[in-house]
């Protein structure tokens, strides 16, 4: 097999020894890490080329199905760049795919990453956190004030540390201490909001799944 390596010279994979193989996936890695932060430095520049005006509102939730709400939230809350509705109309922005909802959503990430969670975003910036990790960190901190999220990036970078088990043990410890009402209290008689599929991990301590909103408040109840 032959493929390209990034000084754009043909090499066969079989031919490759042990620290060579590495390398190339090394670099490759650096690749992938610098695409990804890329696609949301684009984005976060299309959002501000795009303010609201008078004449085009900003964009809501509500303009594209992103998210199971019928809120009209706006894209990334208070204290971000907010992005006009217009701009999802001629021109489309910077996005993986081509659905309109994916790079509203590439869009929402960025914003949230540079102005909610910027220690994050730095992170993001060194290449030191892979740019789909605090994607979905921006989705799970979404809903929370602009004071919590700051307050959950900060403590986050304290430790150091980026792995989920912490982001999680963080996030749970953000939400208790501003929204306590989306506590979920484990005792509480079980419904629809409670669906979903569910892996527990007996050696690592803690659970994932899909299944609502709040599946992580769920799984740091029990911490």
């Amino acid at each position: 097999m032959i493929e390209i390596d990034a000084r754009h010279q043909p090499y066969e994979v079989s031919d490759l020894d042990g620290g060579t193989l590495l390398g190339f996936l090394a670099e490759d890695r650096v690749v992938e890490l610098k695409v990804i932060r890329r696609k949301l430095r684009l984005a976060y520049q299309w959002a501000i080329m795009h303010p609201p005006s008078p004449e085009h509102p900003k964009a809501v939730v509500g303009d594209e199905t992103l998210f199971p709400t019928d809120c009209e939230d706006s894209r990334s809350r208070v204290t971000a760049p907010l992005m006009s509705r217009c701009s999802r109309s001629r021109n489309s922005p910077p996005r993986p795919g081509s659905h309109v909802a994916a790079g509203f959503a590439l869009v929402a990430d960025a914003l949230d990453l540079v102005h909610r969670l910027p220690q994050l975003w730095a992170k993001v910036e060194a290449l030191e956190v892979p740019g789909w990790n605090a994607r979905r960190v921006a989705l799970l901190t979404r809903k929370l004030s602009y004071a919590a999220a700051r307050w959950f990036d900060d403590h986050l970078a304290a430790t150091g540390l980026t792995g989920w088990p912490t982001i999680e043990k963080w996030l749970a410890m953000a939400i208790a201490k501003f929204h306590p009402e989306l506590v979920k209290d484990p005792s509480a008689a079980k419904g629809k909001a409670d669906w979903g599929v569910w892996l527990h991990h007996p050696q690592a301590g803690h659970e994932e799944g899909a299944g609502g909103d709040c599946w992580h408040l769920r799984a740091a109840s029990r911490r």
